[in-house]
């Protein structure tokens, strides 16, 4: 009576009551009805009722209108007004068809037919078939079936069966849940008037206007449909696999192939290229081709599922417009990963050492973390050893950074991730320090102290290397050489830790001198040649190859070295020609023809106390007349020791004239 009441409210003085205040905004929307009502039903009903065929099918509309309008959220005012009612005796099919062009819709209504589906909207006669039985829930004037008959004009207007997007858990191949959709009088009308978002934007949409194509339902998508992934704290999950799942009208099941398997982008978004739903799919109902998606999306070994009803979608269109985006959200649920260390290579282990440690992980790690082993000590202070990308178990091998490592205090190894922070638990290792190496020689090496002892420490076995190693001691940490040169021992502790020392013994000297008896250049062009002799000293040899010296002649001269001569005349010597050694030195740098570095070929040396010639040609280019300047030659400074020892003697310098 309440629903009637306020049906009388709305038609006759267009007055919505809402929360004790009348809004005069909405219009009424009226839609022109007849009614053929077959004979036996007529003919019981007005018996039963006390009442004409036509006074009872005009209190059942304003029922359906109060149903309509008993929702604040539709735009106008229904009016679904009776504008004729007749009796009919012949085929139900023929009234269905009949056309009635000075109305807008039609309704059949057979209380005595003995088929009992066949009832529903019939579109292409915009026609009402309602075929209920008259001993069925209280026969076709009752309320469930004026509940029922409240649904069938909702399709009238342009609303879908919300229930035809329903699926049944044991149709569903997929995982197997069942998918209930919104409460809505168009998913389940009977003692149900519940208006849902969608059913009420569409009838919006329509209006009060005569309902022309199917644009109001095809065109309501947004610009962009797709589907987002994020972990449990809302952040974008990249590399998602989605994989899609179709559901057909009215099937209550999944299909059992995926339609689309695609992968989410760096966003956590993929984006469809074109509409899933395939709007405009003649043959289907509301010629949309699918009503419903499920979406199975795996995350690592992690499967989430999410169903993308129709409704959603288009909700989303009529909330926001058509350049809207649509993303159907995906959360992954939030998880604690955990990494297991399983076991390290040793654990005793010295600074430069490598270490394995074998891990294994459960749980979901993001595409882009980093595994790093970490040495920890007693205050917690880590040291990341090595890194690398992954989401699953492996070995991973770092190096122990040389150092000093008190004894004092403990250390641990773990393995550490980044996305998501997780640290395993520490393996206790025990860092040894390293020895502390030393080295000492009693030379250095000369004429009469041919050979020299090293003595080593800090160590229990000791390891020499060097150029001249005669015998080496590995218990005592002593040695014998007979060269000078760099000279290393490699000392290890009671613990297996090693560390090296190095000296340079000295020994061989070298010292050179430059003969031009002539040094006066008389004019431009003038060419002079000259010999450097390089001495060994210290009557002990040079080592191979290494032996290197530079010449360099002073501004407006040149010098040259012809690697082929044997022999050269000196510029006023008095015992030419003069041998030389050119052939066994090698040219490695010239700087504009001013100055000369060379060094000696490979398998040559300088005996003890031995020497070597060397022949260069001076030529005047552009020296000034009356200029006294030097040439210089020098023997390069040797680190090693192993060709010069002393480099207090290594220059030696010659001053010439240009006259």
């Amino acid at each position: 009576m309440a629903l009637f009441l306020r049906y009388l409210l709305l038609t006759m003085f267009g007055v919505a009551i809402q929360g004790g205040n009348p809004l005069f905004a909405k219009p009424t929307w009226t839609f022109s009805v007849v009614v053929a009502v077959e004979k036996r039903t007529a003919d019981l009903y007005q018996l039963a009722y006390s009442k004409t065929i036509t006074q009872i099918v005009n209190e059942q509309l304003a029922t359906i209108n109060a149903n309509f309008n008993s929702s604040p959220n539709f735009n106008g005012i229904y009016n679904f007004r009776v504008d004729s009612v007749y009796v009919f005796d012949g085929a139900v099919g023929d009234e269905i068809a009949r056309p009635h062009p000075r109305y807008m819709y039609g309704i059949v209504i057979n209380g005595f037919s003995d088929i009992t589906s066949g009832g529903g909207w019939y579109g292409s006669s915009q026609t009402i078939y309602h075929n209920w039985k008259w001993d069925y829930f209280d026969g076709p004037f009752a309320q469930t079936a004026t509940d029922g008959l409240t649904h069938e004009f909702g399709h009238a207007r342009g609303a879908i069966d919300i229930y035809a997007l329903q699926v049944d858990a044991q149709k569903n191949p997929v995982n197997g849940t069942s998918f209930a959709a919104v409460n809505s009088i168009m998913n389940y009308p009977y003692g149900n008037v519940v208006w849902d978002e969608h059913t009420t934007n569409l009838l919006n949409a329509t209006g009060g206007d005569p309902i022309v194509g199917d644009t109001w339902i095809t065109d309501a998508f947004p610009n962009s449909i797709g589907i987002k992934a994020i972990d449990s704290q809302g952040k974008p999950l990249r590399n998602v696999q989605l994989d899609i799942y179709t559901v057909n009208w009215y099937s209550n099941a999944v299909t059992g192939n995926a339609i689309y398997t695609v992968i989410t982008n760096p966003n956590g978004i993929y984006s469809f290229s074109r509409n899933p739903y395939y709007p405009l799919s003649s043959g289907f109902p509301w010629n949309i081709e699918y009503c419903n998606f499920l979406v199975k999306a795996t995350y690592n070994s992690v499967v989430v599922y999410k169903w993308m009803p129709l409704y959603d979608v288009q909700n989303a269109y009529f909330r926001n417009g058509a350049n809207s985006v649509y993303n159907a959200e995906i959360q992954f649920p939030a998880s604690t990963p955990v990494i297991t260390l399983n076991s390290v290579s040793t654990t005793s282990v010295c600074p430069g050492n490598t270490i394995d440690a074998s891990f294994t992980v459960s749980g979901n790690f993001e595409p882009d973390n980093t595994f790093s082993l970490q040495l920890v000590d007693s205050f917690g202070m880590a040291t990341t050893l090595a890194s690398g990308n992954g989401t699953n178990g492996t070995t991973i091998t770092g190096k122990i950074p040389t150092g000093y490592y008190s004894t004092k205090f403990g250390y641990l190894v773990r393995v550490v991730s980044n996305k998501p922070s997780v640290k395993s638990d520490g393996i206790v290792i025990a860092l040894n320090a390293l020895p502390t190496a030393t080295l000492k020689d009693n030379g250095p090496l000369s004429g009469t102290l041919t050979s020299v002892t090293l003595t080593a420490g800090g160590g229990t076995s000791y390891a020499f290397g060097g150029p001249g190693l005669v015998s080496q001691n590995p218990t005592s940490g002593t040695a014998i050489v007979n060269a000078s040169g760099i000279y290393s021992v490699t000392v290890t502790s009671s613990t297996g830790c090693s560390n090296t020392a190095s000296l340079a013994l000295a020994g061989t000297d070298l010292t050179p001198t430059l003969v031009l008896p002539q040094a006066n250049f008389a004019a431009t062009g003038s060419v002079a040649n000259l010999v450097v002799n390089l001495f060994e000293v210290a009557g002990l040899p040079t080592t191979m190859s290494n032996v290197a010296i530079t010449i360099t002649a002073p501004a407006g001269y040149t010098i040259s070295f012809d690697p082929s001569s044997t022999r050269i005349n000196v510029l006023g010597g008095t015992e030419n020609p003069v041998a030389i050694d050119n052939s066994n030195w090698s040219v490695t740098s010239s700087l504009a023809n001013r100055q000369l570095s060379l060094v000696m070929k490979a398998n040559q040396f300088i005996g003890a106390g031995g020497k070597v010639a060397l022949g260069f040609s001076v030529t005047r280019t552009s020296a000034n007349s009356g200029s006294t300047s030097t040439i210089t030659v020098n023997i390069s400074d040797d680190a090693t020791k192993g060709y010069d020892g002393n480099t207090a003697n290594n220059v030696y310098a010659r001053i010439i004239n240009g006259l």
